[in-house]
């Protein structure tokens, strides 16, 4: 999975994952995660559960590549020079790691053409 360009380059990779899933588990395939808590898709720093496509997404990748636990960071989180995300712990990337990419929404107004806090 390379780095998407766009919005649109983005759910291309998503559906076209999504149909391998289903090409290679069949028909019969079932969802292998939960919902909200447990083992749903979440921020390992803040706890917030990712929602909506993110939420499908990174289960999506979770299952692909086999991954147990359902803790996601961002880089910003890792790389965390002052310890303000994970205080008295050193953590690190896994040599070959790639970043998997999520839709960030907000408001946006379109008359000013500026995002709205």
């Amino acid at each position: 999975m390379s780095r998407p360009k766009n919005k649109d380059e983005y759910r291309q990779e998503m559906a076209e994952a999504f149909a391998q899933v289903l090409e290679e588990k069949g028909l019969e395939w079932r969802k292998e995660w939960t919902g909200s808590g447990g083992s749903a898709p979440h921020n390992g720093i803040t706890k917030a559960c990712y929602r909506g496509s993110n939420a499908f997404w990174l289960s999506l990748v979770a299952m692909m590549k086999g991954y147990s636990d359902p803790r996601w960071v961002t880089m910003v989180q890792i790389m965390d020079k002052d310890s303000k995300y994970h205080p008295k712990e050193k953590w690190h990337l896994k040599a070959g790691s790639k970043a998997t990419c999520v839709e960030y929404w907000y408001p946006f107004d379109l008359k000013d053409k500026k995002a709205l806090t």
